[in-house]
């Protein structure tokens, strides 16, 4: 469940930007990160800031984290970003992506897609194939420039994963939620599509027959506090409404950089 309700974490791997770039690139990525320590390789790596442009072709990069900052080294060369709080950065483990692809223009666009992405947030591993992440923000006009990675996803994104299996936590949460004594240990065809800080969120689980669970609200971007709000208004398992069951299952299973308050679900970046 908590992947369910939070598909923009899947962008993860562009935190490691700073306020002030103008745009990163990447393509045939591939990266695992374990107990503060891993490593990034990618086929083409780029970045533009406002003085400055790196391209990288065919280059491993090791990472760490500590108590104060998440780095990236190559032969002496380091960058690194500042962790905050109790946010995703700092609770962020087993992950391991396979051949990713990427843009990030901020404010404007941000698109990932990898053909393996699996990362744990607290306790659980939840495994991804075929993710498509697609944001793009289109009327720039009367606002000023936008440095929030996921700020395009509140006006104009689209999510799609064709099967979410998920870890022994999210089983139990899941399963209590649509009403369900058997474990149901996977999501198919999981979409999201958000319209002007509107969402749709839809997919189907065995062992409730054909019925399509769908999912409706609003998403606001937080960027003073870092945060994803989700109100949920809707949520129907077929002709059954599911929302206050979802809202009390999420609130139980107590996870990690996720609060509950009334229809409010809240994320923590």
């Amino acid at each position: 469940m908590k992947r369910l309700i939070a598909p923009f974490a899947t962008g993860l791997l562009l935190t490691l930007t700073s306020a002030s770039a103008t745009e990163i690139q990447f393509e045939k990525l591939n990266a695992y990160f374990s107990q503060d320590t891993g490593s990034l390789e990618a086929s083409h790596l780029s970045y533009k800031g406002e003085s400055i442009h790196i391209s990288l072709n065919e280059e491993l990069l090791e990472l760490k984290r500590d108590e104060k900052q998440f780095s990236a080294s190559k032969d002496g060369i380091r960058a690194a970003l500042p962790i905050e709080g109790q946010g995703v950065l700092s609770s962020l483990d087993n992950v391991e992506v396979v051949q990713a692809a990427g843009h990030f223009l901020p404010g404007e666009v941000l698109a990932f897609k990898a053909d393996h992405l699996s990362a744990a947030i607290g306790d659980g591993v939840q495994t991804f194939d075929q993710l498509l992440i697609s944001c793009r923000r289109f009327d720039r006009a009367g606002g000023g420039l936008d440095l929030h990675w996921l700020v395009p996803c509140q006006e104009q994104g689209y999510f799609s994963l064709p099967t979410l299996r998920l870890d022994k936590q999210s089983v139990n949460t899941v399963s209590k939620a649509l009403g369900v004594d058997k474990g149901i240990d996977k999501l198919n065809d999981v979409q999201m599509i958000v319209s002007r800080n509107a969402f749709l969120l839809s997919f189907e689980a065995k062992f409730l027959f054909n019925r399509k669970v769908k999912a409706s609200g609003t998403v606001v971007i937080d960027q003073v506090n870092n945060q994803v709000q989700l109100k949920l208004i809707s949520a129907k398992a077929g002709i059954f409404g599911i929302k206050s069951k979802l809202l009390s299952e999420l609130a139980k299973a107590n996870i990690k950089n996720i609060s509950v308050n009334g229809d409010l679900i809240v994320i923590q970046l």
